[in-house]
């Protein structure tokens, strides 16, 4: 609406900016895009909400015109509205404490696009290119120890192309932490999929640097006040981050509270964990008087080793920090004094990790070794540059199993 040229109307205008008719732009933004207030093209929010009609298209076409100006007032100077009109008085009329009225605006119809495939998960990351995407915009950033590609296993068992493409990216995610030594891949498991079906899945992967968790978890929505299935990566990676805070990153990330979680897509009982377990299927539980839990902490690999998530998770910790604790040593001469000041680090921070009870043993010795010295390192190795460090630890393994014995006994037995 304008006083001076009246009123102009524009019908089947898009939303996206580069939308064009003809040739000619023909999109919101277009008509209302921002200009000198001098112009005579600037236009306001021109939008006239009459009481009685649709509000549902007059929402969206201001949901659209806000984000596009970012007005902190969406009903500008030459807006007409009748004043009766529930959206006027809802953004005009103050709250009790004085802000500005709101309204909920519950959207339906939408759709979350094509599939992400595993190529836009590795991303790209050319010399020519200035910024990375994908996965290679992580290998920048050092401190990222989980990664997660939540509800790329939507569909798993809808078709063979949906079940391959969800490989694909699970299989770029677990590359990807390998690569980078000191993460691990948090994997979900597919919607819907009955117990045969997740054993099938789980069969396809093996990696010391990655877990999987079944089955999704349950949640209320709180927009629309439905259940809400969810897959389990966002919550397992919560778990891990309160575990390290709350105990420590060798603590199993396991018997855990799912917060959030109002239920399971499948309620699984002991003998079905029995099964998948062995598996390094990790599964969510419900307990009585004890709530939703998360019920297992193996990880993909077939190697007894590294079967547990917090071992794996430990050794990589372990690692870094004597990776960027011993960056002093870099280009120091490479003698006998250096070796013993290297040797004094890495103990001294052994030390510490087993006095919190993080290694196995009773004495100091029996929990680890540190050896840097001519055993370890040849004259060829001197002769280019190399500082060589043996290191065994005795890391503590969960008590996945708690057994207890009990057995009638006469008072003259002898036990």
């Amino acid at each position: 609406m304008d006083g001076s040229r009246g009123a102009e109307v524009w019908e089947g205008l898009a939303a996206d900016p580069a939308h064009t008719r003809s040739g000619a732009p023909d999109s919101l933004t277009a008509r209302f895009r921002v200009l000198p207030a001098a112009d005579p093209q600037a236009r306001e929010i021109p939008i006239e909400v009459l009481a009685g009609e649709n509000l549902d298209d007059a929402l969206a076409v201001i949901a659209a015109l806000e984000g596009a100006h970012a007005a902190a007032n969406p009903l500008g100077a030459g807006v007409t509205a009748d004043p009766t009109n529930t959206l006027a008085n809802a953004l005009r009329a103050p709250d009790a404490d004085g802000a500005l009225g709101s309204m909920e605006i519950r959207l339906a119809g939408g759709n979350d696009g094509a599939p992400l495939t595993a190529t836009e998960y590795t991303g790209r990351a050319e010399l020519t290119d200035p910024y990375k995407t994908g996965l290679a915009s992580f290998e920048d950033i050092e401190d990222i120890s989980i990664v997660a590609a939540p509800g790329s296993t939507f569909g798993y068992e809808l078709s063979d192309a949906s079940r391959s493409n969800a490989q694909a990216i699970l299989n770029t995610v677990i590359a990807h932490a390998a690569r980078m030594r000191y993460r691990i891949a948090v994997l979900d498991s597919g919607n819907d999929q009955s117990i045969a079906a997740v054993r099938t899945m789980r069969a396809r992967f093996d990696s010391t640097y990655a877990a999987l968790y079944y089955p999704w978890v349950k949640v209320r929505d709180p927009i629309t006040r439905q259940d809400l299935m969810l897959p389990p990566s966002g919550f397992v990676a919560g778990i891990y981050a309160r575990n390290d805070i709350e105990r420590a990153v060798w603590k199993a990330p396991a018997n855990e509270v799912v917060r959030g979680a109002i239920g399971f897509e499948l309620m699984l009982n002991r003998a079905q964990q029995e099964v998948l377990n062995p598996e390094g299927i990790n599964c969510f539980r419900y307990f009585e008087g004890r709530g939703m839990r998360l019920w297992g902490a193996r990880t993909i690999s077939s190697d007894p080793e590294w079967k547990y998530v917090n071992i794996r998770r430990y050794f990589c910790y372990l690692e870094r920090s004597i990776d960027k604790g011993t960056q002093w040593a870099v280009f120091e001469p490479n003698g006998e004094r250096l070796w013993a000041n290297v040797r004094r680090t890495i103990e001294d921070f052994l030390l510490n990790e087993w006095q919190s009870g993080a290694l196995l043993g009773d004495r100091p010795e029996k929990a680890y070794f540190v050896r840097c010295d001519r055993s370890t390192m040849t004259q060829n190795d001197l002769d280019n540059g190399r500082l060589i460090c043996l290191i065994g630890v005795a890391p503590l393994k969960p008590a996945e199993f708690v057994i207890f014995r009990i057995g009638q006994w006469t008072a003259d037995a002898r036990r």
